[in-house]
C-alpha cells in the first residue's frame, strides 16, 4: 500500500506521468457477546458477533474452518449449549480471523422434593422439604404448587396439608427458567382408638 508515481515514455522521448495510490483494508477484527442458556441443559444460548475491517461481505462458520461450512452475512448463532465455541470469519478477499467465545450454562433449578408426614393432634398432615441442587439460587427463585402461573408463585416452598395424590412443584427463576418436579402425597387415615 502507498502512493506511486509512474512515467510512461515512447521511443521519441515523449513522456507522461501519473500517480496512483494502493489502499490496504484495515485488519479484520471480530468482537463477540455471548447469551447464556436460560436453564442448565436447555441449549438455548447464543452468540452475536460484530465484524470490522477487511473487505465485506463477510462469511462465518461455527467451530469449523472448512470452506464448505461458511455462511455469508451470518452474525448470530442460536440454539447453543453451554461451552466454548470458535467462530471463523473470512472476508471477500479470503482474509481470515477468528474469535473464541464461552457460552455460560443456565441456572440450575433442579431440586429434590420430599413429602414429609406428621400428625397434628390425631390428624395426619404433611409438608414439603425442598433441597435445591444449587443453593446459590435460593434467593432468586419462586415456587408454586400444581401451577406454572406467575400469579401463583410465592417466595418460599412452604406448602402444607397437601391433599393426597399426584402433584408437581414449579420452580421459577427471574431469568425465565422454569422447571417442574413431580411428587406424590400418600393418604393416611386419622388415628383412632377403639
Amino acid at each position: 500500500p502507498g502512493t506511486y508515481d509512474v512515467i510512461a515514455q515512447d521511443q521519441n522521448g515523449c513522456f507522461l506521468t501519473f500517480q496512483f495510490t494502493l489502499a490496504e483494508p484495515a485488519p479484520i477484527e471480530v468482537t463477540a457477546s455471548a447469551i447464556p442458556e436460560v436453564c442448565t441443559g436447555s441449549e438455548d444460548g447464543g452468540i452475536e458477533i460484530q465484524i470490522t475491517g477487511g473487505t465485506p461481505p463477510y462469511s462465518t462458520s461455527l467451530n469449523s474452518p472448512d470452506p464448505a461450512d461458511f455462511i455469508q452475512d451470518q452474525t448470530s448463532f442460536t440454539g447453543l449449549a453451554s461451552g466454548t465455541y470458535v467462530i471463523f470469519v473470512r472476508d471477500a478477499q479470503d482474509c481470515a480471523a477468528n474469535v473464541i467465545v464461552e457460552v455460560a450454562p443456565g441456572v440450575n433449578l433442579n431440586a429434590e422434593v420430599t413429602p414429609v408426614y406428621e400428625c397434628t393432634d390425631v390428624l395426619p398432615d404433611n409438608y414439603l422439604e425442598v433441597v435445591l441442587e444449587d443453593p446459590s439460587v435460593a434467593d432468586q427463585v419462586m415456587y408454586a404448587l400444581d401451577s406454572t402461573d406467575p400469579a401463583a408463585m410465592q417466595l418460599d416452598a412452604d406448602f402444607r396439608s397437601i391433599v393426597p395424590g399426584p402433584h408437581f412443584l414449579a420452580i421459577s427463576h427471574s431469568n425465565g427458567c422454569l422447571v417442574t418436579i413431580d411428587f406424590e402425597i400418600q393418604a393416611f387415615e386419622p388415628l383412632t382408638l377403639t
